[in-house]
């Protein structure tokens, strides 16, 4: 009888004690299994390595003019228009395209008969300016005595041409003169008409801009009934 109770204690002691380990596992495999979490996100591709840079291309070469239509139309877009030229210079110093004047007063000695006359001229000039050439209309006075002290008066209308070289001015002009002397023995005049031409020189002493005072030397030559011929300064300003 006590045999009995013994291994039936052992039996229990056995069934307990393997109750108990198992009761852990029972428990683990009871639970519910957890919840999905969040997919691993999937890794970045890496970045590629830089590609090497491309050399620069050759420039094309040029294709020509556009070709054109039946009517002459180029096709295409419009050729680049050329630069517009410098504008074209009014002339050298002190010239002046267009209308100018001048004038001018000095003094003059001529001869006429073998006659010296002795006096101061006066006069003033208009014309214009075209390229590298100036055309002058002049009118001149000449007011003087005789080297015996007789009263002599000049009046000379010419037509002049001129041109430049630097500060200086070169012209030659024809024009008629009439000229009257006083007599000695009465107080009437002795009058004589004559035709010539003249040559002149000048320089700009003080060049403003388009104008100038100009320091000028001539020679004229007439003819008439006798020569009468003479040379005269004068200082002048051109506008």
């Amino acid at each position: 009888m006590r045999r009995r109770i013994r291994s039936s204690r052992r039996r229990w002691s056995v069934a307990t004690a393997l109750a108990g380990l198992l009761a852990p596992a029972l428990a683990i495999a009871q639970e519910p299994p957890p919840a999905p979490g969040p997919p691993a996100s999937a890794p970045l591709p890496s970045t590629p390595p830089a590609a090497a840079e491309a050399p620069p291309e050759a420039p094309l070469p040029y294709p020509g003019p556009p070709p054109r239509a039946h009517d002459g139309a180029p096709h295409g877009p419009p050729l680049q228009a050329p630069a517009p030229e410098a504008s074209r210079p009014e002339g050298p110093r002190g010239w002046k395209r267009g209308f100018g004047f001048k004038l001018h007063a000095g003094g003059s000695w001529q001869s006429f008969y073998s006659l010296a006359i002795y006096g101061g001229s006066f006069g003033a000039a208009a014309g214009g300016t075209l390229d590298h050439v100036a055309l002058w209309g002049a009118f001149e006075g000449f007011v003087g005595v005789t080297e015996f002290g007789l009263p002599a008066r000049m009046a000379r209308s010419s037509f002049v041409v001129e041109t430049h070289l630097g500060d200086f001015r070169l012209g030659a002009g024809t024009g008629l003169l009439l000229v009257a002397v006083t007599r000695a023995t009465s107080t009437s005049s002795m009058t004589a008409a004559a035709a010539g031409f003249s040559a002149h020189l000048s320089y700009d002493l003080v060049p403003l801009e388009q104008h100038a005072v100009y320091l000028a030397a001539r020679m004229n030559v007439d003819f008439s009934s006798a020569i009468l011929w003479g040379p005269s300064g004068s200082l002048g300003f051109r506008y």
